[in-house]
């Protein structure tokens, strides 16, 4: 079977679709995931044996307007992506987003396809409005509805989210798939070693996007408040609040005699073997975005894989996970206090972290990864995978059958 997904970013740091492009390539299909390009990526990239990367490069177009610079970065991409969708010929596709989810439409039913669309929302996105509208995304968004009823196959990341999208498309969720990464026993083992050995001082983590929304602030305050406890933080800082985090970064790891480290950015496939050196995760949000509110942060997933005990905010997904799991604690602000005193919980003594973090990677092993979640979608996946390539078959013996009696 031939699977495409259709991604509108640079292939980075996209758990839901690196899980599902991965796991099939393992099970022995050809998976092909089309994004866009950015300097310092490649054009292409093998993700893992059978799964392969696409980065189209879009064009700069910088004299334009923004509405028509946009526009035409996105007609580019869908020209090359028609392209490369002919000539593959995906028994499935699956589009990750409003703004692809035409172009895997009109794909699947193009090109000698006859492959069936899955729409595999990872976000949720209010009704446009007349900002939307001047950037030119708000008239894709206002196609949603439309083109949502033509997908095969509809799948939501949370919950609250996949129950505001059926209502809003008065259409029927098939799936709900939380945000996380599959199995992988190799770095299972390396977590359960490296939970086994560790000794000293409880090491926390950060590692995700750095916004004003995800209480660095808090946090950073909250280890100047512990004594010998240190702080890593990896991610991509956005660019409005890097002055800030920068800011509060230099004087907090002043007053915590440096126990606290920026390391910038992580490449996604190298995340999950770092995470496993560390005791503590953290998942915090704070604006009251509907997307924030029901957030599926993959984050929680990728600590409790790496045996991370976690301690997140309380949105409806990550403490259900949290509390559900017994792995870790929650806070309902992420004032630097009770940061504090979430942190003095969970380490109280030695044992009772080693305990949190082996309970992590017993939870996330049998209940909580990918593999688990989305049993249903890979099967349905799979069989219309066989479906598309026996019509195709069957196609083609006809034609034959009718060039031989002609």
């Amino acid at each position: 079977m031939k699977l495409l997904q259709l991604v509108n970013t640079s292939l980075e740091h996209e758990p839901p679709v690196f899980a599902l492009g991965s796991l099939l390539a393992k099970r022995g299909h050809k998976v092909l995931c089309i994004g866009y390009w950015r300097p310092t990526l490649a054009h292409t990239e093998e993700y893992s044996f059978g799964y392969r990367l696409n980065r189209i490069d879009r064009g700069r177009h910088t004299y334009l307007p923004r509405p028509l610079r946009g526009g035409w970065r996105h007609a580019r991409y869908c020209r090359q992506a028609l392209a490369i969708i002919a000539d593959f010929k995906p028994d499935v596709i699956v589009a990750y987003n409003y703004d692809v989810l035409p172009l895997a439409v009109w794909g699947s039913r193009r090109g000698g396809c006859g492959g069936q669309t899955v729409y595999y929302c990872t976000e949720y996105t209010p009704s446009p409005g007349p900002y939307e509208y001047w950037s030119g995304w708000g008239f894709l968004k206002a196609m949603e509805r439309r083109y949502v009823r033509r997908a095969d196959l509809l799948v939501s990341v949370e919950p609250n989210r996949a129950e505001l999208q059926a209502s809003a498309w008065n259409w029927k969720i098939d799936f709900v798939i939380p945000n996380a990464p599959p199995y992988d026993p190799k770095i299972d083992y390396e977590a359960r070693e490296a939970a086994r050995l560790r000794s000293g001082p409880a090491k926390l983590v950060y590692a995700g996007s750095i916004d004003h929304r995800n209480g660095l602030d808090g946090l950073l305050e909250a280890v100047t408040m512990l004594r010998d406890i240190t702080l890593d933080v990896y991610g991509r800082v956005a660019p409005a609040y890097e002055a800030a985090f920068r800011r509060k970064l230099r004087a907090c790891a002043a007053k915590s005699n440096n126990r606290i480290v920026y390391h910038g950015a992580m490449p996604y496939k190298d995340l999950a073997l770092v995470l496993t050196r560390y005791d503590i995760g953290f998942a915090l949000y704070g604006d009251d975005s509907t997307n924030v509110r029901y957030a599926a942060p993959a984050k929680v997933f990728e600590y409790l894989r790496a045996g991370n005990a976690v301690i997140c905010t309380d949105q409806p997904a990550p403490s259900a996970v949290v509390e559900g799991a017994g792995v870790g604690h929650v806070v309902s602000t992420m004032d630097c206090n009770a940061l504090a005193a979430g942190i003095r919980a969970l380490t109280a003594t030695p044992r009772e972290l080693r305990e949190f973090r082996q309970r992590a990677l017993d939870a996330f092993k049998h209940d909580l990864c990918y593999d688990k979640a989305a049993h249903g979608l890979l099967e349905w996946i799979e069989a219309a995978g066989e479906r598309a390539s026996r019509s195709v078959r069957s196609a083609s013996k006809n034609s034959e059958s009718v060039g031989v009696n002609g």
